[in-house]
């Protein structure tokens, strides 16, 4: 019998509450990413991304809480995985959390460079040694680099969701399109980094387009999980 059939089972609660875990990171996560620095972002353009940044400055901060909201819903839900999956295999299990811990930490180093181009942006001190041309150089350059770390971050992450994909085909904890979702989103995930490294050029050719079925692999393992209780009613 399936570890989430039994409604009494204890695995049965953590697993709907990493579920509404999950719809929030993916929630929060998009809102940063589309809603916020992608409408305030101008590619280089830092004059025009300062004026974005500073005279909407609400809703640069608000996208800098959702980061950090994706991150504490991380943690929580990487222990929620690991408590789950931990009799199915104990390696992929403990590896699948190295990869997670790596790839909380690095975004988490992104989340600092955002915060430093609010920073430059609003220091008095450069504004005295600085003309503004420089000082919206000076705050363009992290959030380069937020974009380098997160992508980054994104690689390690890839791998994170094909070993839950492997963890899902062999606990059959949840239903196995579910998990070969996951792997297909792992191999775009790692596949986008790559290509970021590799060649940005190609790359902007492959967004958004590449990353539409890691949002449909997520959504529906989220709802998956949500929905834990009810699955064991339908066949695998």
């Amino acid at each position: 019998m399936n570890t989430l059939e039994n409604n009494n089972n204890p695995y049965l609660r953590i697993t709907i509450i990493g579920g509404v875990l999950y719809l929030i990171l993916i929630a929060c996560g998009v809102y940063a990413e589309i809603f916020v620095l992608s409408e305030l972002v101008v590619g280089n353009d830092p004059t025009a991304t300062a004026n974005n940044i500073l005279s909407r400055e609400t809703l640069y901060r608000t996208g800098v809480f959702a980061h950090i909201v994706t991150l504490l819903c991380s943690s929580l839900l990487l222990g929620i995985l690991f408590k789950i999956f931990k009799s199915t295999s104990e390696y992929l299990v403990l590896t699948l959390l190295v990869f997670n811990i790596v790839t909380v930490a690095i975004e988490g180093v992104s989340i600092l460079y955002e915060l430093e181009t609010l920073s430059i942006l609003k220091s008095k001190m450069l504004a005295s040694l600085f003309s503004p041309d420089q000082i919206n150089a000076l705050a363009y350059l992290p959030l380069k680099m937020q974009s380098t770390t997160y992508d980054l971050a994104l690689l390690f992450f890839g791998v994170a969701c094909c070993l839950i994909s492997i963890l899902i085909l062999k606990s059959e904890l949840f239903f196995r399109w579910v998990g070969l979702l996951m792997f297909a989103a792992g191999v775009c995930y790692i596949t986008n980094s790559v290509a970021y490294f590799i060649s940005p050029t190609f790359r902007n050719y492959l967004l958004p387009y590449i990353l539409i079925p890691c949002f449909i692999a997520e959504l529906s393992l989220s709802i998956n999980m949500i929905a834990g209780s009810r699955r064991t009613r339908q066949s695998l």
